[in-house]
């Protein structure tokens, strides 16, 4: 079952009265361990499946018993476009998702617009697109598709970065990451151990870390460095999407989790 440690109990009554729940977890938080805990304990539970391997390992260093299993996260590969060649995309930067505010600074944000074109020294300028305006999506699925395969560069930071009170320390791969590559935007931001270790290489042009400094990273000359060498990305992007394909589907990671069941239960 997929479940969510805010509403465990309700994601999986009343199943859990008779028959044995395999949970499969998202956004397990270290707020929720206890609560998890508790519950795992409870219904006897013999094996759970995370999306996050810290808070796998975390629950497995608490019940030693426990068969557990890290699932990243996946998506539908065949809704997200190919897109154009970077050189002949439309839209410079694309933002979807939670807010990065928090790390890149009130100041790169200069108006809560739906398009803005982000004013540099001298004539240059960024066409940037935020997904989501005063708490209002823009576009409906099919649209937001269309407009990732327009867009050269995204912005893709995890949770542990945008909102640090909550993840304490705990960095996942998301969906969002398999997104931007199937859709060859150039990723920038910090990409999460998991992915790097699940693909093999950094599908990300990093940020520094500032978050024990005072320093926030000037993302406005640094998109404006890449968009000057758009060209130079094309091969990555191409990479990225072609990795996502293979790796990134939920019909890949099924087989592979069914194929981890029917090993541990010998079905």
């Amino acid at each position: 079952m997929f479940v969510e440690p805010v509403s465990l109990y309700f994601d999986t009554f009343p199943y859990y009265v008779s028959h044995e729940i395999i949970p499969m977890f998202w956004d397990c938080w270290p707020c929720y361990y206890d609560k998890v805990e508790k519950w795992l304990r409870k219904h006897n539970v013999k094996t759970a499946i995370f999306t996050s391997r810290q808070e796998m390992e975390e629950m497995k260093t608490r019940i030693p018993e426990l068969n557990t299993l890290w699932c990243p996260e996946a998506v539908d590969t065949s809704l997200y476009k190919q897109g154009k060649d970077l050189k002949d995309r439309n839209i410079d930067l694309l933002e979807f998702g939670r807010s990065n505010t928090k790390v890149l600074g009130e100041s790169f944000y200069k108006h809560d617009l739906p398009k803005d074109s982000l004013k540099l020294s001298g004539a240059k300028t960024i066409d940037h697109v935020c997904t989501q305006v005063n708490g209002k999506f823009l576009y409906n699925n099919e649209e937001l598709y269309e407009v990732m395969g327009d867009a050269k560069i995204t912005i893709c930071l995890p949770k542990s970065m945008t909102h640090p009170d909550i993840a304490e320390g705990v960095e996942t791969l998301t969906q969002r990451y398999w997104e931007a590559m199937l859709s060859r935007m150039v990723i920038v931001g910090h990409a999460p151990k998991e992915l790097v270790d699940f693909i093999g290489y950094n599908p990300v042009i990093e940020i520094p870390d500032h978050r024990n400094t005072c320093a926030v990273p000037d993302m406005q000359n640094l998109i404006v460095k890449i968009l000057e060498k758009i060209d130079d990305y094309q091969e990555l992007v191409d990479r990225n999407r072609e990795t996502a394909l293979k790796m990134g589907g939920w019909n890949v990671r099924m087989k592979w989790l069914m194929l981890q069941l029917t090993k541990y239960y010998q079905v």
